[in-house]
């Protein structure tokens, strides 16, 4: 094994984990209909702000897994494949993790799952910043491993791979860390600010009171 492939392989393991304990931890609430709970330990920035009362109104109504009042009927169906795509995503980038580990010609196949399953991630939660530090830190590890894997792979089969291949991985790889930094600066410098910041907070509180006094 290379330095690069070490690493690469160490930072898809990582991701690989943090899926694994996501979807063992979000599979109760899921099962359980609790909307409200399953929102707030997956988007965490989410959930420490005053636009979590609407979810808790609606599901101390009553559960999504009950035909009742409350969530809608079977509306936690959705939630419970989340869950399990979050474990068996971990179980993709554990097959990208050992395939970089063995320097597999196509090691670099095997990443397509995680990459890509991020990239759906950032697109719902990163964009509108209401998935937190936890979430968000996961984007830059599996691009690392990602940009690092393409580059080992040309390096150990540089005979086999074209350059369209491993370039191309690189150039997304760099583009995703590139964009993902630009969203979290545009965060930070309030040029881009999410949906949870407290300006925006004052508003849908006052939304929120509107339509409760109808």
């Amino acid at each position: 094994m290379s330095t690069i492939s070490i690493v690469s392989a160490i930072l898809m393991g990582e991701w690989a984990l943090v899926h694994y304990g996501a979807g063992i931890a979000s599979i109760g609430p899921a099962l359980r209909g609790d909307i409200a709970n399953y929102y707030k330990g997956n988007c965490q920035k989410l959930g420490s702000t005053e636009q979590m009362k609407p979810f808790f109104a609606v599901q101390e109504q009553g559960s999504a897994a009950v035909d009742d009042k409350g969530y809608p009927y079977l509306l936690n169906r959705v939630f419970i494949q989340h869950s399990c795509n979050l474990f068996f995503v971990g179980a993709q980038a554990t097959i990208a993790t050992v395939g970089i580990t063995m320097q597999s010609r196509w090691a670099l196949l095997a990443c397509v799952p995680p990459f890509a399953f991020d990239i759906g991630y950032w697109v719902a939660m990163d964009i509108p910043d209401i998935g937190g530090p936890i979430g968000e830190a996961p984007t830059f590890i599996v691009s690392t491993a990602v940009l690092l894997a393409a580059l080992d792979l040309k390096a150990t089969h540089s005979a086999d791979v074209g350059d369209v291949e491993w370039i191309v991985a690189v150039a997304c790889a760099c583009l995703f860390i590139v964009v993902a930094a630009f969203r979290k600066i545009g965060d930070l410098t309030g040029k881009w600010p999410g949906v949870t910041t407290p300006a925006d907070e004052d508003v849908a509180i006052s939304l929120n009171s509107n339509v409760s006094s109808k």
